[in-house]
């Protein structure tokens, strides 16, 4: 990050890397058979789609009809021939949902890459942040001990600690969001500390908004099955907004969020009330 390694040997590395990466694509390209370099431009592909080479078994067959039945015969009437262009069809067919389904996968592959790079924005924002506020409490005490605060100057001082900690805490959770990410690993989770500490992540960020939290998880201990901590993260991040949303739009005086965990049948169930306006009744 501060350039440190940026010399005439990483430069090097980054030339033989580079290097090496053309090399392979154009081997494994020709290997392929496929067009190597864009200045190929009277390339043509040795791969053909099935249809293709139907055909061409259509057309072969056509010439030896005719030479043992005469010219004069109704090549579309032949069954042979009738069978073949019937299987032609089909092929068409299913290239066509083929190609439909390499269309939605490359667009499916494209949102992945964009969800990468974002991912690595926000652990690099977050990192940046922690690093930032971290330094800025530290200036602010020293500051601080060089004066004396009034009445109003310890409400401002209460209120841009409120704000810091909010920060810190929603650096707090993608850092740790990030962190469950990175690996592969499913485990089985407990739900009981993995909502307690969801709700410590937000504690300065609800008490703003003055929103209490109440938690059941019935057993305690309480498991999921095998499965990624960042999905168990994503499902109560995602329940929490939509409930602090409805609080908000209810205008409550009671302002309360309920999180239930309990076991249905083989399965973990998490649920979550609030005293917002509900859920529509024609949804």
């Amino acid at each position: 990050r501060e350039g440190l390694v940026e010399n005439e040997v990483y430069e090097e590395l980054q030339d033989f890397i580079r290097t090496g990466i053309e090399w392979a694509v154009l081997r494994i390209a020709a290997f392929r058979k496929r067009k190597q370099k864009a200045s190929q431009k009277d390339f043509v592909s040795e791969l053909k789609k099935p249809s293709q080479s139907i055909q061409e078994v259509i057309n072969e067959v056509s010439v030896e009809v005719k030479a043992r039945l005469g010219d004069k015969t109704d090549l579309q009437k032949h069954s042979l021939v009738q069978r073949l262009e019937n299987l032609k069809q089909d092929i068409i067919a299913f290239e066509e949902r083929v190609e439909i389904r390499e269309s939605e996968f490359v667009q499916y592959e494209t949102m992945l890459r964009i969800l990468a790079s974002l991912g690595i924005s926000i652990s690099v924002f977050s990192h940046e942040v922690t690093g930032a506020m971290t330094s800025f409490k530290s200036s602010l005490k020293d500051f601080l001990s060089t004066i004396e605060l009034d009445e109003l100057g310890n409400i401002s001082l209460a209120e841009i600690n409120s704000v810091s900690n909010r920060l810190f805490d929603l650096s707090n959770y993608i850092t740790t969001l990030i962190s469950h990410s990175s690996t592969r690993d499913k485990t089985n989770i407990a739900l009981h500390s993995v909502i307690h500490s969801f709700i410590r992540q937000f504690d300065e960020y609800l008490n703003v908004r003055g929103i209490s939290f109440e938690v059941d998880v019935d057993p305690p201990f309480l498991r999921t099955h095998k499965m990624h901590r960042s999905e168990i993260d994503s499902v109560l991040f995602n329940f929490m907004t939509n409930a602090v949303k409805a609080i908000e739009r209810a205008k409550a005086e009671l302002r309360k969020i309920k999180i239930a965990a309990f076991k249905r049948d083989n399965f973990a169930v998490i649920s979550f009330q609030d005293t917002g306006t509900g859920i529509p009744g024609d949804v």
